[in-house]
């Protein structure tokens, strides 16, 4: 959910991970899982870390919902 900060103004959503394991060497995330609210915040957390993550990485994503609209 988004903060109101005004009947016009609203902050964007906060992404959060949970139950996160992570597995890195000093150049990359080998390993990465984590369960998201919604397979929306997907694509932005990707954007915000894709520069750790490798091809020879394995990484696993949970969501709790879709969503009402499914999307990609």
């Amino acid at each position: 959910m988004s903060k109101a900060l005004s009947p016009d103004h609203k902050l964007p959503p906060k992404i959060q991970a949970k139950q996160v394991i992570l597995i890195s060497d000093e150049e990359s995330i080998k390993f990465f899982a984590c369960e998201l609210e919604s397979f929306h915040h997907f694509a932005p957390m990707f954007e915000k870390y894709k520069s750790f993550l490798s091809q020879d990485g394995l990484y696993l994503l949970f969501c709790d919902r879709f969503g009402e609209q499914w999307e990609v």
